[in-house]
């Protein structure tokens, strides 16, 4: 579903540039049955644990856990397919998955679940093992306010790759982070938990107008990552790697003509693909129908958003958070001292959640053009 197919491949790029551990390598394929085009792909390395992949010990025989995030809904229908497009509120969820024989995850306190995804067999200490390192952790983020105590979460957290996915999300615009497919895994010598590896990032970098569409958007679901972010010494490290590893990246896509190239690689295989499939399979994303102007708006897209990333980690002091409260999404967005949720940006909130408009706590009326000059909460209605 993304017209430029490019997106996970920059996407995974970024991952590698910023050194997350076992980022994915792929490379566009054109598949071919009995001498027919069928289309083009992507062809990627499986995130699985094991040797040169998530190597979760110092052994061959890794231990250890590698994690999924997920959320309610999608753990039922995966059980059970009645439910259909329909989304499972939070709280519904969470009765209904006692009616199911599901024993590899847990919750934890903010409504966020995680999946085991190794090892396949899973026991009931397995889970109350990876359960209670991800609640220690969960609890020295929380408890996190002097150097000291940032250097002793940094025993338990490996705060380089959480500072990774922390700035891919951010710049890819991921609606999804910390909800679906988002990565972690638990070295087994030390208990020590990592975040990655990065995967499926087709939907980001504006390919979903009424989930990441919005350039001026900056933020994304809960989860470590964005709870570190109130952190002054971890968002330290983030600048430093924005600068020092993300931004020749995008500089080099850019500037340096590596999407221009990608194009010109692609090109003839897209335009293949496109009449393979018809016009149904591109037109539910961003797509004009024009392969020149998807990739212009691709380029765009990183470009302004880049530089909004660029404005907020150079002086976060100077955003303020914006949580946006209804039972399904729970996302935060971040907005400059003094300005204001512009028209466009309230009215992609409103197709995000499905609501006519937003209130204060006390019920009053969230209206366009009011500054923020502090942290707050709003509600849809």
């Amino acid at each position: 579903h993304d017209a430029t197919k490019m997106r996970n491949l920059v996407s995974y790029g970024l991952a590698r540039a910023m050194q997350l551990p076992y980022a994915i390598d792929c490379e566009n394929v054109d598949m071919y049955v009995n001498n027919e085009f069928r289309g083009i792909y992507l062809i990627c390395e499986h995130i699985e644990a094991g040797k040169n992949r998530a190597e979760l010990s110092s052994h061959y025989d890794p231990g250890g856990f590698l994690l999924e995030t997920i959320d309610g809904d999608r753990l039922i229908k995966s059980q059970d397919s009645s439910f259909g497009e329909t989304d499972i509120p939070a709280d519904e969820a969470r009765e209904l998955l006692k009616n199911y024989d599901i024993n590899n995850y847990f919750e934890l306190s903010d409504g966020t679940y995680f999946e085991i995804k190794y090892p396949e067999t899973v026991f009931d200490t397995d889970v109350k093992h990876a359960s209670e390192i991800i609640t220690h952790a969960e609890e020295l983020i929380d408890s996190c306010d002097t150097k000291a105590d940032y250097k002793e979460l940094q025993d338990y957290i490996d705060t380089d790759s959480l500072a990774a996915m922390y700035l891919m999300n951010m710049i890819t615009g991921n609606h999804d982070a910390n909800k679906y497919s988002t990565y972690y895994w638990i070295e087994s010598d030390t208990d020590k938990l990592f975040a990655g590896p990065a995967w499926d990032y087709d939907n980001c970098l504006g390919n979903r107008p009424y989930l990441n569409g919005s350039i001026e958007y900056l933020g994304y679901n809960k989860g470590f990552p964005e709870r570190l972010g109130d952190n002054e010494y971890f968002m330290d490290a983030v600048k430093n790697k924005f600068f020092s590893q993300s931004l020749p990246y995008i500089e080099n896509l850019m500037t340096g003509g590596e999407i221009d190239k990608l194009k010109e690689h692609i090109e003839p295989s897209v335009i293949k693909d496109r009449i393979f499939w018809g016009d149904t399979v591109y037109n539910s994303n961003i797509d004009t129908g024009n392969y020149d102007e998807s990739v212009r708006y691709l380029k765009y897209y990183i470009e302004e958003k880049s530089a909004l990333v660029n404005s907020y980690v150079s002086d976060p002091d100077s955003y303020h958070k914006v949580y946006i409260d209804d039972d399904y999404h729970g996302h935060s967005c971040l907005i400059k001292d003094g300005e204001c949720l512009s028209y466009e940006l309230l009215q992609y909130l409103k197709t995000a959640y499905g609501c006519d408009s937003f209130t204060f706590v006390n019920g009053c009326p969230f209206w366009e053009g009011y500054p923020v000059f502090y942290d707050l909460t709003i509600y849809t209605k």
